[in-house]
């Protein structure tokens, strides 16, 4: 019976060119591949290589078996590859990057969901940007980012995502769509738009607005170019990344802000949230994996967010 050992042997003669080389290759002694070689040639019953000063080639019989040997591991080893997958599913860590109001709106629902299905796997979320959770994700230190980008690209750079745009074959990266994250007008209830259904950006020039701690981040970059858009700078009173922070202010008439729709809880009567007038800004949720070799766990993951985002979507 042909051995796997034995054909690992032929196929690292045939790429090396000498039994010692393939020996260096393999870990073996010289010793044990020579051995390894004897046997598969007893086992055929006929010399697979001819040896010489130069080192050992293949013969017409050898090359003929190495490449039906080739495929043979080549399907062993994606077999092995399948069941480690399907064991993962039963048991294993799940590393997961998440911004913050994913890990309180989207991501509850889906675990609990994935949970219930798998409860072997151990979940553990990474709070952090999107762009950190990327370079974790490339780095191997996660299976999976959820990560949010803004219309012209903000949000995931370049730099972390790897080379290539992620929906390029070329890019380490795969993104799959999860859903559209509108932004909201949060004001004070006693604001004098309050009572516009969708007031227009435009009216809330002279307003102060409270927004993240770095003018560059994606969010606040999507307020700076909305409001050049509608022709003015806005006035900056405040500055927080903590969405319970900042509508506790504007409840308290400090300043209005944009928050995104996964950011919103129960506002209560003293602040108003209102859709703006005019073309939508929303921010785009993805989730992010490897393009090659992601596992079963976060592929099983994935498909139990694209349904609860639809599920979000849908109100």
């Amino acid at each position: 019976m042909l051995d796997l050992r034995q054909l690992r042997v032929l196929i690292a003669i045939a790429r090396h060119g000498s039994l010692t080389a393939a020996a260096r290759a393999l870990h073996y002694s010289q010793a044990t591949v020579s051995h390894h070689l004897a046997a598969l040639e007893c086992e055929v019953g006929t010399r697979l290589v001819d040896r010489g000063r130069s080192g050992a080639t293949l013969n017409d019989r050898g090359r003929t078996l190495v490449l039906r040997a080739e495929e043979i591991v080549e399907r062993l080893e994606l077999a092995r590859e399948e069941v480690r997958q399907l064991a993962g599913l039963e048991a294993g860590l799940l590393r997961v990057g998440t911004f913050s109001t994913a890990g309180a709106r989207l991501l509850p629902r889906a675990i609990a969901r994935f949970r219930d299905a798998h409860p072997g796997v151990q979940v553990v979320l990474v709070e952090d940007e999107p762009a950190a959770t990327v370079r974790a994700l490339l780095a191997g230190e996660l299976e999976m980012a959820i990560v949010y980008s803004l219309p012209g690209g903000a949000g995931v750079p370049g730099d972390a995502a790897g080379p290539g745009d992620a929906g390029d074959v070329a890019s380490p990266l795969r993104l799959t769509h999860l859903l559209d994250d509108p932004m909201r007008l949060a004001l004070p209830s006693a604001h004098l738009l309050a009572s516009q259904e969708r007031p227009q950006l435009a009216d809330l020039a002279r307003d102060g607005w409270i927004t993240g701690l770095h003018g560059g981040a994606p969010c606040t970059e999507l307020l700076n170019r909305a409001c050049s858009l509608a022709g003015f700078s806005p006035r900056v009173v405040l500055r927080s990344d903590d969405y319970e922070v900042i509508r506790g202010f504007v409840a308290a008439g400090v300043g209005v802000a944009l928050i995104p729709a996964l950011g919103l809880t129960a506002s209560g009567e003293a602040v108003a949230v209102r859709a703006l007038a005019g073309e939508p800004l929303h921010r785009r949720v993805e989730c992010a994996l490897p393009r090659h070799g992601a596992s079963a766990t976060a592929l099983e993951l994935l498909a139990t967010l694209m349904a609860v985002a639809v599920e979000l979507a849908a109100g």
